[in-house]
């Protein structure tokens, strides 16, 4: 009984002890997965291309580099490459624009208008507004003239 004792506390300590090396670091915390992975083949070599998305604030050296064993074959790195994608913000906008006309023809109408128009919003977002000659419409605003009683 004694001797059973004794070898369960000597693996208690023994696993106690183990624990700190499986712990992981707090810099190291940070992990990458691929958002794709391609497997092909260049000659008689299988190659395997993986292709992180990373933010400004991510730091590309934590994406894992050591060598690895799939499928009973060893790989390792051959190339790193960096590519930045400058991604662009739009925000669709409509503006109406109203324009008092002495005829209800839209071909003068249509004449009338700014074919495009650069505009600055209140947001910061810049650019060109187009007509889209569908969208325009004509409306009455009002009767002119003289009323016979």
């Amino acid at each position: 009984m004694k001797r059973i004792l004794t070898t369960m506390c000597a693996l208690t300590l023994l696993l106690a002890a183990s624990v700190p090396a499986l712990a992981v670091k707090p810099e190291q915390s940070a992990s990458y997965y691929p958002t794709s992975v391609e497997e092909y083949m260049e000659g008689d070599s299988p190659r395997i291309k993986k292709v992180y998305q990373l933010s400004l604030a991510d730091d590309p050296s934590q994406i894992p580099t050591g060598d690895f064993e799939r499928d009973g074959r060893l790989y390792y790195l051959l190339d790193m490459t960096r590519k930045d994608e400058v991604g662009v913000d739009i925000q669709t906008i409509t503006q109406t624009k109203t324009l008092a006309s002495e005829t209800n023809n839209m071909e003068k109408i249509l004449q009338s208008l700014e074919p495009q128009m650069e505009v600055t919003t209140e947001d910061g977002y810049t650019g060109t507004l187009t007509l889209d000659h569908t969208t325009v419409k004509v409306a009455a605003d009002g009767y002119g003239g003289h009323r016979n009683l």
